[in-house]
């Protein structure tokens, strides 16, 4: 800390909205699975510079995770989310190959990584699904490679949105669901690391659809034939569509149910223009969910 500085989260926020105040007290509401590196940077440069340079440096090269991790916000959606990581990281043996998912739980899995690298000299390699994954490895220290060198991987650590009794779940809500099921699907155990929030009896989140530019048009209509509700997704602190790390676009598409999660994740990647979906109910054989704080 720095001064008096202090920051705040607000998980139960819909918004990312940033207040100062004459005491120096800075509040920070965020979406509750936290905002991507390019927010941080922008809320920190819109704070008065009094607050604290050091403070606010560090705070730029954290996500919502890290941050509420390193500056001791307590918040017990955030403390199971670290549990589960740490769990899985704990999984991981010396001359692994593993897949390295992207979101704020997955994040808590690789810190830990970076730590056992550095005090057990762990040696792995891992390869990220997104972008956003491999600036934060090089940030933990943890060596890349990629699917071309080693397409067999021992281990992959996710998250998700949601997931059934069955194992079955809904992933995609960063836009990264295409690599992460291929990394998934390369990968002899798929270890999903959540918190209880994601636990439901049936899926029914909208499910992301990442599909090429040309083709908006009749994957939309194809998918409303389908029973879906298509929506495209929309950027933040930018106009236009969502791009994904493919350089594609993401519809978020509801259903009335999802009745066979396994059927629609067929039927929807049938649709010529469609890379992928976020159903992921093909993998349950090999898949370990890590709840949080659950003993």
């Amino acid at each position: 800390m720095v001064g008096r500085a202090m920051l705040t989260i607000v998980p139960s926020s819909a918004d990312i909205n940033v207040a100062s105040d004459a005491d120096r007290r800075i509040s920070v509401n965020v979406r509750p699975e936290g905002v991507s590196l390019c927010i941080m940077q922008s809320i920190t440069r819109g704070l008065d510079k009094n607050v604290g340079s050091s403070y606010f440096s560090s705070l730029t090269k954290c996500l919502y995770a890290k941050a509420t991790y390193e500056f001791g916000m307590s918040d017990p959606v955030v403390a199971a989310k670290k549990d589960a990581g740490i769990c899985a990281a704990n999984m991981v043996k010396d001359g692994m190959i593993v897949g390295l998912g992207t979101g704020s739980t997955v994040f808590f899995a690789m810190e830990r990584l970076g730590e056992r690298i550095k005090t057990e000299g762990l040696r792995i390699l891992g390869v990220p699904t997104s972008n956003q994954t491999a600036m934060r490895a090089e940030e933990y220290g943890i060596p890349l490679t990629t699917l071309t060198l080693h397409p067999d991987l021992d281990l992959a650590i996710d998250g998700a949105d949601q997931v059934d009794p069955e194992k079955r779940m809904i992933k995609g809500r960063g836009a990264a669901h295409l690599r992460e099921k291929i990394v998934a699907d390369a990968a002899k155990q798929f270890v999903v690391v959540i918190d209880s929030g994601k636990e439901v009896t049936g899926l029914d989140a909208a499910v992301p659809v990442e599909i090429l530019p040309f083709a908006y048009g009749s994957v939309a209509k194809k998918l409303r034939e389908l029973g879906g509700t298509p929506v495209m997704r929309n950027g933040v602190k930018k106009d236009g569509p969502v791009i994904s790390d493919n350089g594609n676009y993401v519809i978020d598409c509801v259903f009335s149910e999802i009745a066979d999660p396994a059927a629609l994740e067929v039927a929807i990647n049938n649709i010529p223009g469609i890379l992928e979906n976020g159903i992921f109910a093909g993998m349950t054989g090999k898949t370990v969910v890590i709840v949080g704080g659950r003993t």
